[in-house]
């Protein structure tokens, strides 16, 4: 049976990182892990364990806490445990020096998440490892997770120290932790076809994409609209910041004329073209 919470949560998305949903989700997660003896709680976890499946290796994981009002940590690299990961997700690690000038930056963009309503407490819950892997290009951000380590993302963190590299960090970090919240949901109300290999044009990649990706799409980057329009997070009083959220808005908004026929897709459930419309048009 379709918990009731998460079907009244696809009906009015109204924000994509409520946090009873969020909550809900997580809990599932954990006490399947907890009930199948892989973890005995959410603090002994690490993505080293949980990509190598040697679980032994928690307690002894490299973590730094980032001094925030979240319980999530930065995770160092491991050649043995993540090797392998890296290399085929094309990831770069950065060393252990340049990790941890990133911490200032990471809790940065983490605090802009700090205000009423804002998404602190649902990232809180849904990330606990931080990967901050390198990007040599200062123009280009790179983020990415993976639905087999549901608590994990790898992020980019851009060198340059202003407000805006700043919001560029966030968005990253809620990309990533949104698209971990549509997998969570996933794995409890079917979204998507899997017998149907159904494909749809993506406008972040210019070509056409399985229907899973562009859901994956349009919920993250719908989160990200909906954050940057929030007033608080950032005060609106600094011309260029404001400059740049209307111009990041702007283009995402654009992208989203190309999905107005997506909810017709025959690669989506009922549940999934429902999630489609709800989240488009923008209000």
């Amino acid at each position: 049976m379709v918990d009731l919470n998460f079907d009244e949560f696809i009906q009015n998305p109204t924000c994509l990182w409520d946090m009873e949903t969020t909550k809900r989700l997580v809990e599932i997660k954990w006490s399947a892990w907890i009930s199948a003896g892989l973890l005995s709680n959410p603090t002994e976890y690490s993505s080293a364990a949980i990509v190598s499946r040697k679980f032994e290796l928690v307690s002894n994981r490299l973590q730094i806490e980032i001094d925030s009002p979240l319980k999530t940590y930065i995770e160092g690299f491991s050649e043995e445990h993540l090797g392998n990961f890296y290399l085929e997700n094309g990831l770069v690690p950065l060393g252990s020096e340049e990790i941890i000038s990133a911490k200032t930056k990471l809790e940065k963009a983490l605090s802009l998440f700090d205000y009423s309503d804002g998404p602190l407490k649902s990232i809180n819950l849904l990330i606990r490892s931080i990967h901050v892997v390198k990007q040599d290009d200062p123009e280009i951000d790179v983020s990415h997770s993976d639905p087999d380590i549901p608590f994990s993302i790898f992020l980019s963190v851009c060198k340059d120290i202003t407000p805006i590299s700043n919001i560029r960090v966030a968005e990253s970090i809620l990309h990533e932790a949104m698209h971990l919240k549509l997998t969570l949901l996933e794995s409890i109300i079917p979204l998507v076809e899997f017998d149907i290999f159904e494909t749809f044009y993506s406008p972040w990649r210019g070509v056409k994409r399985p229907v899973r990706g562009v859901l994956h799409g349009l919920f993250v980057f719908r989160s990200i609209v909906d954050f940057f329009k929030e007033n608080e997070f950032i005060g609106c009083d600094d011309a260029k910041v404001r400059n740049y959220l209307d111009r990041r808005t702007a283009q995402i908004t654009s992208e989203f004329e190309h999905l107005k026929d997506f909810h017709s897709s025959k690669g989506l459930t009922q549940s999934g073209a429902n999630l489609v419309r709800n989240l488009l048009p923008l209000n």
